[in-house]
């Protein structure tokens, strides 16, 4: 049987599968480039944004696990441009500051189990660089210069926001926004606080329309869209969304006065009406929407303690316990078992005392 040497180094080798293109594994592991430096990524120092393979990635467990899977993935490929098929592992050592703006992820690559016999029983290791530049994602650059596609304003129907209110909006808005967060567009890029509204201005139309959707879900609250025309793209209209949002007055059990006649408790609201259990007539009273302006919420410093002095069949005897004076209210206006020394809540109405469950 001939020998058959390699025609760079002269090295013998025993058969032509100890060839690869005609030269020896260790020719052609010298010839080609096996370790190449990955493309750089980008890192926003500002939400931790990753830019890697043409898009940013905003969605990620681990750090670590981005990086080493994006090296592995872009070694494949280079392995299969080089026409080989091997396993890649990536063992991460971490960041390293390579300039005042870059950095790079060092970490060892092993390449290894070839596919073909020549090289079949070689493993390949080097240490690798991927480049890191600090910079700031396209969504963070649109908040920081103030641009917005859509306006979302939060209401109560024209009542003054209070300083909870304002809290709990805040943070329903920034629920979605969380929830959306791998939408490039997810962002809230002004807030301005009014008397009676608090107002968004947000990264796009599709985004101000699932906050207003949400609020419509969890808080039964009345959406109004509406559009106006800002620019032409391409021949293509651009509309920018301003969505109203009127968020229910009152939650149940709240303690209201109708028309200045009637006391009772909300108890239940839909996006047509609310309806409320009469204290003292015992009746529901319905009022639609658009009616609200005739239901007045009361007021915490409206609601006086009462302490139970006595109890008779038909009637009950009260003591204020700000100014001591003792009343008497019929039994038959007691809404829940109560007994000599409990201390009730009541609210004085039309000249007299209404004992609440």
């Amino acid at each position: 049987m001939p020998q058959i040497f390699c025609p760079i180094c002269g090295k013998k080798v025993i058969s032509p599968n100890q060839l690869i293109n005609g030269v020896c594994a260790n020719c052609f592991l010298n010839k080609i480039k096996l370790f190449v430096e990955p493309n750089a990524i980008k890192f926003c120092n500002y939400c931790g944004a990753v830019f890697l393979s043409g898009k940013w990635v905003r969605k990620y467990d681990s750090f670590d696990k981005l990086v080493s899977n994006y090296i592995i993935s872009f070694y494949k490929k280079h392995l299969s441009k080089l026409e080989l098929d091997a396993e890649v592992n990536i063992v991460p050592h971490g960041l390293k500051r390579v300039s005042k703006a870059k950095f790079a992820y060092i970490a060892t690559l092993e390449i290894f189990n070839f596919k073909n016999p020549a090289l079949a029983k070689m493993k390949q290791v080097s240490e690798i660089k991927l480049p890191i530049e600090l910079t700031t994602c396209d969504r963070c650059q649109k908040i920081f210069t103030g641009q917005f596609e859509a306006i979302l304003q939060v209401r109560k129907f024209g009542e003054p926001l209070s300083p909870n209110d304002i809290m709990i909006i805040k943070d329903e808005v920034n629920k979605v926004i969380r929830y959306k967060f791998s939408d490039p567009s997810a962002f809230i890029s002004d807030i301005k606080e009014k008397k009676t509204f608090i107002e968004f201005k947000v990264g796009s139309n599709s985004i101000a329309k699932a906050i207003a959707n949400h609020f419509k879900r969890f808080f039964n609250a009345k959406i109004v869209f509406t559009a106006k025309l800002v620019s032409l793209k391409e021949g293509k209209r651009i509309y920018r969304v301003t969505a109203k949002i009127d968020l229910p007055i009152f939650s149940k059990r709240d303690v209201v006065i109708v028309d200045d006649k009637y006391i009772g408790l909300v108890h239940s609201i839909t996006n047509k009406y609310i309806l409320i259990k009469d204290l003292i007539e015992k009746r529901t009273i319905k009022v639609y929407v658009n009616e609200l302006y005739r239901v007045r919420r009361v007021n915490n410093d409206e609601i006086q303690r009462y302490q139970v002095i006595s109890i008779s069949p038909k009637i009950v005897q009260i003591m204020d316990l700000e100014s001591y004076d003792i009343y008497e209210i019929d039994n038959s206006n007691i809404f829940a078992n109560i007994k000599v020394g409990d201390v009730v809540k009541g609210i004085i109405f039309n000249n007299r005392i209404v004992i609440l469950p």
